[in-house]
């Protein structure tokens, strides 16, 4: 027999728990923003353009897929590395150190330092 335990986390806490939100998320939607804001801006910027409730009266699946295939390439790994640096840091790599860690491989390849 099973015996379940329902535990509630305290309100107000998963920015606390949750490395994505802290980060990552939040520089996504930042990315996100600013190139709606961009089409908002680029499409009101003469005559005859629709105006501002327009905009948004128009924007459609479509055009908020295309602001997130743009948006989620911009959220760097140094980014990301920040995220999971506390929670996992073994996970980590800050792409410095593959001069450190490369003698090390060729070294447990070989079983010998290595001059190349």
């Amino acid at each position: 027999m099973h015996v379940w335990r329902i535990v509630f986390l305290p309100h107000n806490t998963t920015l606390l728990i949750q490395p994505m939100d802290q980060g990552a998320i939040a520089a996504f939607k930042a990315y996100y923003l600013c190139h709606t804001f961009d089409q908002l801006i680029r499409g009101n910027d003469g005559e005859g353009k629709p105006t501002i409730r327009q905009f948004w009266r128009d924007y459609n699946i479509l055009m908020c897929i295309n602001n997130i295939g743009e948006s989620w390439p911009e959220v760097t790994q140094a980014c990301m590395s920040g995220v999971w640096e506390k929670l996992w840091p073994e996970c980590v790599n800050d792409l410095k150190g593959f001069k450190d860690v490369v003698p090390a491989m060729k070294k447990d390849i070989l079983g010998q330092e290595s001059r190349f």
